[in-house]
């Protein structure tokens, strides 16, 4: 099916979304791989990963007609070789995403609703968290697991531990805005929002900086 949706936003960030129902083959058609990409793709094993990776290669090539050489950090985190992007990927069942800015860093993250994550709450989620959040609420666990995702990506800190370091603002869960994350980090910690929407049996998270800093 290929590219579902393309968000532009204000400072020129780009984030697109890819229903993954091509082939290796399909996906391999209108892109050309470099040395780092075919490394890159010969570290996945597995059929699924090597089709979600190329979806996202296909995905950055769509958004901005340019195939982004990406390299990864000793944290993991992509990173444009070319130095014109800040980079996040995501991928969770047939779907898979990708972000762009030329800001600053970004996080996004997709999910798929599952119907065992609150067997999880604890893991993710701190005190104060599980004593706002309805944990019975399986919609409202992935999104909240999806914007600790997110933030993770932005702060691109393998240490960073999602329950102690990222903590989410209490807010109503049924409100359309974004929900605001603070990250504490050995670095500088401070607030961000992240914004979302649900669609089939997926949601999508996104990072939108704040300039809030904390001491």
């Amino acid at each position: 099916m290929g590219i579902v949706s393309i968000q532009k936003f204000d400072n020129d960030s780009l984030l697109g979304l890819w229903h993954i129902t091509e082939s290796l083959e399909e996906l391999l058609l209108n892109i050309e791989l470099t040395p780092i990409d075919q490394v890159n793709l010969e570290k996945r094993i597995s059929l699924r990963r090597k089709k979600e990776w190329l979806a996202c290669k296909n995905l950055m090539r769509s958004i901005n007609n340019h195939v982004v050489p990406v390299r990864y950090d000793l944290n993991g985190k992509p990173f444009d070789d070319e130095g014109k992007y800040q980079i996040s990927m995501s991928h969770s069942g047939q779907y898979a995403c990708v972000y762009l800015s030329p800001a600053g860093p970004v996080g996004a993250d997709v999910q798929k609703l599952k119907p065992t994550i609150t067997a999880s709450a604890d893991y993710f989620l701190n005190d104060e968290e599980l004593h706002w959040a309805d944990i019975s609420n399986n919609a409202l666990m992935h999104l909240l697991w999806s914007a600790k995702e997110a933030a993770f990506k932005f702060a691109g800190q393998n240490e960073l531990n999602l329950k102690k370091d990222i903590v989410i603002k209490s807010f109503d869960s049924n409100q359309n805005e974004p929900i605001e994350v603070t990250i504490y980090s050995r670095k500088v910690s401070e607030k961000i929002r992240i914004d979302y929407y649900f669609f089939d049996e997926y949601v999508l998270t996104w990072t939108v900086k704040s300039n809030t800093q904390l001491s």
